[in-house]
């Protein structure tokens, strides 16, 4: 029997992007609307420079120390609770999170953005251009804008969160790289986190039989390492399937017969 190859019609890795934007904009409003806490006047940025100085120790001991001011991280509900239950709230541990994680963190707290940008170029959103990104094979600069989305939600911060996938879907990569940041998603995120997980699993139904024959081995252990994402691609595949003419025909569940004479 020839081998056939699936073909599966999924929008672009940018629209599946798009629409998870909308969507968590959507819930950000409703969630505005929904409460009814008074309107609290916001602090200047100098009234944010005039709060206290907290030292974060980033990374295994020794960790590697940075220092930011406490009122601006308050805005994450995770600082917040750390400030209100700690012995010691100007001095944190952050022993398992990643450093340039931490400083894009810190960044987006003082600027409102982290580098690399998003920025207009021949009337098209791209990410500005990191030297230290320089190979596209190695994966780390899909892995830099997923490891702020896990901190971001960590540190309950929505539209860091945000941002980062946003980001995340500006950059092309190779079929490695694709590999190491699906590796870290299905590694480092929940199960039912579909907003990340949904577009792993769609971009490898749609391209998985071009980008595993520049990276079958690979490809292959991801899948034993991670049985779930194999099985997220699998329904993708097979909801397709059922979706072709020739899927209700042959008697639903009757195997076909073969005769050996």
């Amino acid at each position: 029997m020839a081998e056939s190859n699936i073909y599966i019609d999924l929008p672009p890795k940018s629209d599946i992007m798009e629409e998870a934007e909308e969507n968590e904009a959507m819930e950000d409003v409703e969630a505005t609307e929904a409460s009814d806490e008074p309107a609290v006047a916001p602090l200047s940025f100098l009234d944010h420079l005039q709060s206290a100085i907290v030292t974060l120790s980033v990374g295994e001991s020794p960790g590697t120390t940075i220092a930011a001011h406490q009122s601006l991280l308050s805005k994450s509900p995770w600082f917040t609770a750390h400030f209100a239950s700690s012995a010691t709230p100007t001095q944190v541990a952050l022993p398992n999170d990643n450093l340039d994680a931490v400083g894009c963190f810190i960044q987006y707290l003082y600027t409102g953005d982290y580098f690399p940008r998003i920025i207009k170029q021949k009337g098209e959103e791209v990410l500005e251009n990191d030297p230290s990104q320089s190979d596209p094979d190695d994966g780390d600069h899909l892995l830099k804008h997923a490891r702020v989305y896990t901190l971001a939600e960590k540190f309950g911060m929505r539209e860091l969160k945000t941002m980062a996938h946003k980001k995340i879907h500006r950059i092309n990569s190779s079929a490695r790289g694709e590999i190491q940041y699906a590796r870290y998603v299905y590694a480092n995120t929940p199960r039912e986190d579909k907003t990340i997980r949904g577009p792993v699993a769609a971009f490898w139904a749609a391209r998985a039989y071009i980008l595993r024959h520049e990276s079958e081995e690979e490809f292959r252990k991801l899948i034993l390492e991670f049985p779930q994402f194999g099985y997220d691609v699998i329904t993708l595949l097979l909801d397709q399937k059922e979706k072709e003419p020739s899927a209700v025909a042959g008697g639903g569940r009757k195997r076909p017969r073969f005769s050996l004479a």
